[in-house]
């Protein structure tokens, strides 16, 4: 009942977050993990706990050493589990509810997007990347009481719905629900920019909102709201995801709905950054999976290298959608009648392959020998599928069942010639740690499931 509950919760909105705070976070542990990312050097992950069902006063990063991961597991040949309390090296309290978390390219500064208080925490990383910061965590000036129990102080926390944030006049719903998060910046102005995707759906549509990311300033990270653009449909924005050509500018998002019915579908929302910021343009380019394939959603999405395919995980039917995402020119008339070549990817589906159970996270393997994988978590078959690609075929190579309950987030690692997969598990409150670096994933070996026992799994809590 507790997971089922669960399971409707995650596909619709939880509300606001409550006034009345729970206990205080555990240490050294997971709770509902929704992201997990990792250090440019693969010698840290971050694992970002939502507190979902808000049992604690508030949610949380936790910072993981793999490199001790790797070395207990090589020590003990017999398989036995790593002490979360020694590979869970520090974390950081945020506010509950938290979405994905974003990093700049250099690694230095983070940002976690928050449903239930339109609210983005700032968090700063060490050079090494073993530490994390949200500011000072002993002033609570300019707080809320929620925003007591964490351990940012005021600069560290961007107020969405505060009249100030953006130039253009903005309701309080419309940069409600603020859930996926992507930097990026454009090669042509050196403007590095963070964008945040809008879950809210419904008449208002969701929204991207874009804000300028000035350099660090005496150590106190800022951004400034630029825009706030308006899909005009009523899907929200689930994920975000930079294609990967060099000019940074092109952004991409997946469609997230309430429920399944007869107006909604799959969508991708493509954004040209640029465009938008120089043109101040509300155009917002989709792209239909509908005829092709059919669906109400798409959740995760991942680029192959060369940045040429794109895949995207999609409900009902339950599957890896193909997308053509090379660039191309296309004819198109502005407000005056002038004709111009617009370049932008094309995402066209190429195909689709099954994938059951609710697919969720997406990632990319490459692979030294043979076909590159594409992970694929599953969030109600408890596994994460593999499947070769061959252009835009997919076959289905592997599953692994050993991810944890209800797996969502998922990231790839390079570290001292070994491949790791990453996966975040929902329900059970773990890290899974996935050595892939072998040629056949019927090789591929589970180094650790980081638990704690102070987070029972859904299933144990009704007890």
């Amino acid at each position: 009942m507790i997971r089922r509950l669960a399971l409707v919760l995650l596909a619709g909105a939880l509300g606001c977050a409550r006034e009345l705070p729970g206990d205080p976070p555990p240490a050294r542990a997971f709770y509902f993990p929704v992201s997990v990312s990792a250090s440019a050097d693969g010698h840290f992950a971050y694992v970002v706990s939502s507190n979902f069902d808000l049992r604690y006063n508030a949610g949380w990063v936790s910072v993981v050493d793999l490199d001790h991961v790797v070395a207990a597991a090589a020590a003990d040949p017999t398989g036995g589990p790593v002490n979360p309390r020694e590979a869970i090296t520090g974390q950081v309290r945020l506010l509950s509810l938290a979405g994905a978390m974003a990093t700049t390219a250099d690694g230095r500064l983070a940002a976690v997007p928050h449903r239930g208080s339109a609210t983005l925490s700032l968090v700063e990383l060490s050079a090494d990347g073993a530490t994390l910061s949200c500011g000072d965590g002993r002033s609570q000036a300019g707080l809320s009481r929620l925003e007591e129990l964490t351990d940012c102080d005021r600069a560290h926390l961007v107020r969405l719905d505060e009249k100030a944030t953006f130039p253009e006049e903005l309701g309080e719903l419309d940069v409600a629900d603020p859930f996926s998060a992507a930097f990026t910046e454009l090669a042509d102005t050196g403007e590095r920019l963070l964008a945040v995707g809008h879950l809210i759906g419904g008449a208002r549509g969701g929204r991207l909102s874009v804000f300028d990311v000035p350099a660090v300033s005496e150590g106190v990270p800022s951004v400034t709201g630029r825009r706030s653009v308006r899909l005009g449909d009523a899907n929200g924005l689930s994920a975000l995801v930079v294609h990967p050509d060099a000019s940074g500018a092109f952004l991409v998002g997946t469609s997230k709905v309430y429920s399944s019915t007869q107006s909604q579908r799959s969508l991708l929302f493509s954004f040209d950054l640029a465009r938008t910021l120089a043109e101040e343009s509300d155009e917002v380019v989709q792209h239909s999976v509908a005829r092709p394939v059919g669906g109400y959603e798409l959740s995760g999405l991942t680029f192959a290298p060369d940045g040429l395919t794109a895949y995207a995980t999609n409900r009902a039917p339950d599957g890896v959608v193909v997308f053509d995402s090379s660039l191309q020119g296309f004819e198109e008339t502005d407000g005056q009648g002038v004709r111009s070549t617009v370049v932008r990817p094309r995402y066209q589906v190429l195909g689709a392959a099954p994938a059951p159970g609710r697919p969720t996270g997406i990632v990319y393997l490459p692979r030294a020998g043979g076909a590159d994988l594409l992970a694929v978590s599953s969030l109600e078959e408890d596994a994460v599928f593999l499947y070769a690609v061959n252009a835009a075929e997919l076959q289905l190579v592997g599953r692994l069942d050993e991810a944890g309950l209800g797996p969502y987030g998922v990231t790839h690692v390079s570290r001292n010639g070994r491949e790791l997969l990453l996966v975040s598990g929902f329900f059970d409150h773990t890290l899974s740690v996935i050595d892939v670096t072998a040629a056949s994933p019927l090789d591929f070996r589970v180094l650790a499931r980081l638990r704690s026992s102070e987070t029972p799994a859904a299933e144990e809590s009704r007890e």
